[in-house]
């Protein structure tokens, strides 16, 4: 096989391909696509079958994983062709066949080809699915078993979604799936292997099922059936055991309440929003004398990262945020980022419970969504409280409302800035949030 034959056709393809998906930061075609190393993991051809190369492609300066698969067009499975964006386009063989080439995940034969190699077992899975909608990277669950996740974007170096769940098994804390394997080549890691939670439900689905059940019963959350009070309790636990493994395990030093508000200001230029509109908090936030500690936190720590099974909470997906740099990903900062991060996830789920709601019902039922985030914010924050060894990472006492509410603001200028890029019309959320920030003088 001609991986330069190969290579030149991709060049041309992906352009057009890449902003079509989800896990692609952006929404133009990249000036230029180049492949820049490519692994053959299956042949393909007449003769052999389907053919499967692993391929790492620079847009634009930042480095991509793409899987691709090809078969003949009367052989590509309903898994690829029903859907949307898989299909890559016609590719022309060494050999001169013709080939349609795509996307491999959803090819089930292909995709258990990636449990071998990540995991390393020589027997392929009785079944591969597709978990969850794509998002930043693509996860496989294989049997029930094993959930093999697909990094996209590549940066040099261990991945955070390798580094961090290992070292955090290694501190002690139970609540992060075992890392299972590694696929790594190069300077990258392409893939990594955890041990799937059977019966996991996400936290935001729960959170959502638990704001209908509230709205359609009219009562207080604490009284309606589908009270998530409890559940918010734990996880504020979980989220403080947390915080505390990743000290130990990570190290800890002074946070830099000058850095936080410099960095506020830029997510707030970033998204149209006058800084100067924030100053008091700023200002408040520059006054901090006490900041606590800044660890290496979560970095993108809400309801959908969070997994509930019989055994309790889970904390999945360590990479960051998905538009931020991974300078910015990796920078310390303080713990109640991540809690800003959490409490902002629960107003998410409140907003979205309201949108699905008929025009007429909406205002009437906006004081029950507002008791409801009250309720589990107090809730978390009391479980968060309560986790051993946090008060020495935290703000003093005096220091935290103003600490919280400048991540709270941060964090909805990036949504927003995200919200605009990927799902336009979802942006009315987080703009919401900021004004409702502002206003509150806090």
């Amino acid at each position: 096989m001609s991986d330069a034959k190969v290579s030149s056709q991709l060049e041309a393809m992906l352009p057009q391909w890449l902003p079509r998906q989800r896990w692609y930061s952006g929404s133009e075609a990249p000036a230029k696509v180049e492949v820049i190393d490519l692994e053959v993991l299956l042949p393909g051809g007449e003769e052999s079958g389907p053919g499967l190369i692993s391929v790492i492609v620079r847009a634009d300066g930042i480095e991509w994983h793409v899987p691709i698969g090809w078969r003949a067009e009367h052989e590509v499975p309903p898994s690829v062709a029903d859907r949307e964006g898989a299909v890559i386009g016609s590719m022309t063989l060494p050999g001169g066949e013709s080939v349609i080439a795509f996307d491999a995940p959803p090819d089930q034969e292909l995709a258990a080809h990636f449990h071998c190699r990540v995991t390393g077992s020589a027997d392929p899975p009785g079944h591969i699915r597709p978990i969850g909608a794509e998002q930043s990277n693509t996860s496989l669950v294989s049997d029930d078993r094993t959930v093999v996740k697909l990094f996209r974007r590549l940066v040099p170096g261990a991945n955070p979604d390798v580094q961090v769940p290992s070292a955090l098994s290694g501190a002690g804390f139970a609540s992060v799936p075992p890392v299972e394997g590694v696929w790594r080549r190069g300077e990258y890691d392409l893939a990594v292997a955890q041990s799937y939670l059977p019966g996991a439900s996400d936290g935001f689905a729960l959170a959502l099922a638990s704001l209908r059940d509230c709205l359609r019963s009219g009562l207080p959350p604490q009284a309606s059936g589908g009270d998530f009070g409890s559940e918010a309790f734990r996880l504020g636990q979980v989220t403080g055991e947390l915080h505390v493994a990743l000290a130990k395990a990570f190290g800890h030093e002074a946070g830099l309440p000058k850095q936080w508000s410099t960095d506020l200001a830029a997510d707030l230029d970033r998204v149209g929003v006058d800084a100067a509109r924030a100053s008091q908090l700023i200002d408040r936030l520059e006054a901090v004398e006490s900041p606590g500690a800044a660890i290496r936190g979560h970095g993108d720590y809400h309801l959908a990262q969070v997994l509930r099974t019989d055994a309790g909470w889970f904390v999945i997906d360590f990479e960051g945020e998905p538009d931020r740099t991974a300078e910015e990903r990796e920078r310390r900062s303080s713990p109640l980022r991540d809690v800003a991060g959490m409490l902002r996830s629960f107003e998410y789920a409140a907003a979205v419970a309201l949108r699905e709601q008929v025009d007429a019902d909406r205002e009437r039922l906006e004081p029950l969504a507002d008791a409801w985030v009250s309720h589990n914010t107090d809730a978390l924050e009391r479980g968060y409280a309560s986790a051993d060894g946090l008060d020495d990472l935290l703000p003093s006492p005096a220091d935290r409302t103003v600490v919280l509410a400048a991540f709270s603001l941060e964090k909805a200028a990036y949504e927003l800035a995200y919200e605009r890029a990927h799902r336009p019309d979802w942006a009315e959320i987080p703009a919401a949030a900021i004004e409702r920030l502002l206003g509150s003088g806090r």
